[in-house]
């Protein structure tokens, strides 16, 4: 069985190197980079079983997300794998967040 890829959007790479300078600066960089690992890792085992996290229809047709500490990843599932779309801090407006700037790539 061929690997599942894991695709981040642009928003997504974004999210991702916006989070790493945030947890950075307040905890330190081992800790940023834990945490990057973790989202890395989550995104690979949604990529495996597609299925897990929560599904998010108001988001889009096959929205999903799964929650990564304090972070939820949305992803979609892709032919060959899945393509994450954003990654938000759970306490963060999603409507506005999610609205912020459109990401045709997936």
């Amino acid at each position: 069985m061929p690997r599942k890829r894991v695709r981040l959007t642009a928003a997504a790479r974004r999210d991702l190197v916006e989070i790493a300078r945030y947890v950075s600066e307040r905890s330190g960089e081992e800790r940023a980079a834990q945490l990057v690992r973790a989202i890395v890792r989550a995104a690979g085992s949604c990529a495996r079983r597609p299925g897990i996290g929560r599904a998010h229809p108001e988001l889009g047709d096959g929205v999903r997300s799964f929650l990564v500490k304090s972070w939820r990843l949305y992803y979609l599932v892709v032919t060959d794998g899945v393509a994450v779309l954003r990654i938000l801090h759970t306490r963060r407006d999603l409507a506005s967040a999610w609205a912020e700037e459109p990401d045709d790539e997936h």
